[in-house]
Parts: structure tokens; C-alpha cells; sequence
């Protein structure tokens, strides 16, 4: 019985994830899917918001498409807007694929999630912007992954140093590099979140890949990186749901890959039901109808571990810090050592976070104490 509840209430939060979003934000979101009217609200209440999730480009063809009125000084702005994120996605696909040619040249194999597989089945690409490109290796390579890429001058973010060098790779699914040129690339050991992808291995998923097409780069299949856009709505920078363009990928992929395929694929790994609740999640409209129905006609699997992913999509996380996420997110033995490591971290990290001189206890006990008034306020009452 308990076990019926704890499932219903995973289930609920995931089918609960899909955001409020205002007219002109819902419009260009599902442009080409749906034919709304003209809002009758001003763009720049929206604005922002299309802006900071990359809608810029379906904003505009929208508008073109569509004949909506746009004052000189916006269609400017989301010209110029557009033009970055074409060029972003460029540099992003010329930097991944230099960084696989190192990687083949050491005997590395590795391939290519999200990004540039996704905005394959854009009409046309450039609809889908991206500013990295996400590669994939075997966890057995990934430590050699790094030591490699760190010889070219790729480096990791010093906001994301983590409190031991064995978090890299046994406390997260992957790490964050910068260039010397400042291109961007994600090197991954695991699909996120580690616990819900383990059947979506690594090794498996570089046996899939499919040769270098357009992009130069090999790909995993659509059917793979549909179940890799659904595992991603939860984790996306610990705000479940709240990445709008990661809703059109799951739409866009669930639309394009075969119904019967990639229904095989999702209860191959046993994530059939994680993928049907994503999907009644989304709006009526816009559900890729041919898929949902194919799902539902067979028994579907459980949702793995649904009183773990439950607390997971709970408000709990948010007010516990990043670090009970990340520790939510991993195998159990993973998760033990990450909350081991962050509670008692390196005199490095230490002294990284806080550059006041100190003895080690110092140093730990003012690290506690701002780490307990963060977490106390963030559970106090507001309003």
C-alpha cells in the first residue's frame, strides 16, 4: 500500500513539473506545433523570460511566419539576439567536435547527447540553440577523459570545485570544461540523474551511436536522446521542469523518432513509465499522440525508486542545498561518499571557499555555520 502511494506521488510530481507560462512565452515555445492567436498582451511582459530560455529564434520565425507586428527597435533586438545564439551553437559544435578528435586520437571512444542530435530534428536547427556540446564516455575513460582535455587548457569552473578530486567522477555524472578560447564542453560518465539512468549506460549508448552526419560529431539516436531529455527535466541545474526548451525536445524527438522504436528502447531500459508520465506532463495539444498511445498499450514499468525521486521533486532539496540534490541523484554507495566528502571536505576547498588563514577546524566550523543559517533561513517562513 505504501509503496502504491509513494509511487502516485512520484508520478504526480513528475506530471505536475510543467510550468505557468505567459502567452507570448507559450506561443513561441510551441511554434510550429500549435497556431494561437495574437496575444493581446505586450511582448515585454514575456520578454525576459523567451530570452533567458533561449526561445529567441522560435520568437522570431514565429512572428515572420505568422505576420504578428513587431516594432523596429524588437525585431533588432531579437535579430541580433538570434544571430548570438547561431553563433553560440556554432562555436559550441566546432569546439565538440575538436574535443572528440582528441579523444579518438588517445583511443577514447566517446559520442554526443542533446545539443546537436536534438537540433537535427529542428526545422531548421538553428531553431535550437545550444551553448555546449554534451560528450559521453565510458567511466573507465573518464578519468583519462580529463587528465587529457586538461593538457589542452581545458578547465573546470572555479565555482564548481568540489570538496574532494574523487567527486568528479564517483559524486557527479560529469564535469563542466572551458577552453582556453573559452569554448564550452561537458564531459559525462553517466547520463543524469545516475540513479534513474543506469540501465541508459555509457557503453550501450556509445554502441548505439550513429556515424557523424551534418554535424561531423557521432550521435546517439533519437530514440536514446528522447529518454536522455526526459531524465534531464528533473535535474537541469536542480530546477525540475524549468527549462522550457527541454519541453520542446521531448515534443520535437517524440514527434520524429518511430512510435514502436522508441517504445522498445524506453522499456528496454526500463524508464517506459518515467517517459509516460513526461509526456502526460505536457499540455494536451502539443503531446506526441502516436507515442503516448504506443506506450499505453502494454503494461508499463514502475517508476524506479519513485519514494527517492518523490523527495527529489519535494522542496526539500531546495532547502537543504545543491548537495542533498546531488546526493539524491546518486547510487546509494555514490551518494554515501558524496555526503561523506562534503561533510568533512578537503583544507584545499576549504581554504578556496574562505581565503582567511585558519587551522582545518577553523576553517570547517565557519563553513558549518554559514551552511546551517543558510539552511535555517531558507526554512523560515517568508511573508
Amino acid at each position: 500500500m505504501l509503496s502504491r502511494l509513494t509511487r502516485a506521488s512520484a508520478g504526480a510530481r513528475l506530471q505536475g513539473l510543467y510550468p505557468a507560462l505567459g502567452p507570448w512565452t507559450s506561443a513561441a515555445l510551441w511554434h510550429g506545433i500549435t497556431k494561437p492567436e495574437l496575444p493581446t498582451a505586450p511582448l515585454e511582459q514575456d520578454l525576459g523570460q523567451i530570452r533567458a530560455q533561449r526561445l529567441t529564434p522560435l520568437l522570431l520565425r514565429l512572428c515572420d511566419e505568422r505576420g504578428w507586428p513587431l516594432t523596429e527597435e524588437q525585431r533588432g533586438a531579437l535579430e541580433v539576439e538570434a544571430f548570438m545564439w547561431e553563433t553560440l551553437s556554432t562555436s559550441a559544435r566546432s569546439a565538440g567536435r575538436a574535443v572528440l578528435g582528441m579523444l579518438e586520437a588517445a583511443g577514447i571512444p566517446a559520442a554526443v547527447t542533446k545539443g546537436p542530435g536534438i537540433a537535427a530534428h529542428y526545422e531548421p536547427p538553428l531553431l535550437r540553440p545550444y551553448t555546449d556540446v554534451d560528450l559521453l564516455v565510458r567511466p573507465r575513460d573518464f578519468d583519462r577523459s580529463m587528465r587529457l582535455l586538461a593538457r589542452e587548457g581545458y578547465r573546470p569552473a572555479e565555482a564548481s570545485r568540489q570538496p574532494w578530486p574523487y567527486f568528479d567522477r564517483w559524486c557527479r555524472e560529469g564535469v563542466n570544461l572551458t577552453g582556453p578560447a573559452g569554448e564550452r564542453v561537458d564531459v559525462h560518465h553517466h547520463v543524469p540523474p545516475w540513479h534513474w539512468s543506469r540501465r541508459l549506460d555509457a557503453a550501450s549508448l556509445l554502441g548505439r551511436a550513429q556515424a557523424p552526419r551534418s554535424q561531423g560529431m557521432p550521435l546517439v539516436p533519437a530514440e536514446d536522446n528522447l529518454l536522455v531529455a526526459a531524465l534531464h527535466l528533473v535535474t537541469d541545474r536542480n530546477r525540475a521542469g524549468r527549462s522550457l526548451l527541454i519541453w520542446r525536445d521531448v515534443v520535437q524527438l517524440g514527434s520524429s523518432v518511430d512510435p514502436g522504436s522508441a517504445v522498445a528502447r524506453a522499456r528496454e531500459v526500463r524508464l517506459d513509465g518515467w517517459l509516460r508520465h513526461v509526456l502526460l506532463a505536457l499540455p494536451e495539444e502539443v503531446r506526441p499522440t502516436a507515442l503516448l498511445q504506443r506506450l499505453e498499450d502494454g503494461p508499463l514499468s514502475p517508476l524506479p525508486a519513485a519514494g527517492r525521486l518523490a523527495v527529489l521533486l519535494s522542496p526539500v532539496p531546495a532547502h537543504l542545498g545543491a548537495r542533498s540534490s546531488q546526493a539524491l541523484r546518486l547510487p546509494v554507495p555514490a551518494a554515501a561518499w558524496c555526503l561523506a566528502g562534503a561533510l568533512l571536505p578537503s583544507r584545499s576547498f576549504l581554504h578556496a571557499k574562505d581565503p582567511a588563514a585558519g587551522a582545518y577546524p577553523v576553517l570547517w566550523a565557519r563553513r558549518a555555520a554559514r551552511s546551517w543559517r543558510s539552511v535555517r533561513s531558507s526554512w523560515q517562513p517568508r511573508g
